[in-house]
């Protein structure tokens, strides 16, 4: 019966492999649960011989990709105006002109509703 893939994969880069999926698979969790959409996780092993004709001797990579999810980015609405450059305020529109009133020499005023 061959070795159990586990203990293999805990050997390969001397255990870095296991540690990355570790702290991979932790950010991937947690992206999901922030995002509420899905991600992706991918370990793949490259088997090869280590010199040519050598069978016997492997070299063993891997290679982990992880495809986090992330929000949908929001959009910001900009005019064009008649230069084409883009503005935040709509050139059609007039501007409103305002101005704190602060005038301690005025009474406060209350109405009283009339019933």
């Amino acid at each position: 019966m061959p070795r159990p893939f586990i203990n293999t994969l805990a050997e390969v880069r001397a255990g870095d492999a296991i540690d990355d999926l570790d702290a991979d698979l932790a950010a991937l969790v947690a992206a999901v649960r922030h995002t509420g959409k899905s991600g992706e996780l991918t370990l793949k092993i490259t088997v090869k011989p280590a010199s040519k004709g050598d069978i016997v001797t492997l070299m063993v990579t891997d290679d982990i990709k992880t495809k986090l999810p992330r929000l949908d980015k929001g959009a910001t609405v900009f005019f064009a105006d008649d230069t084409g450059g883009l503005t935040r305020r709509d050139p059609r529109q007039g501007e409103i002109v305002l101005r704190a009133v602060d005038d301690p020499t005025q009474p406060i005023r209350t109405l009283e509703a009339q019933q």
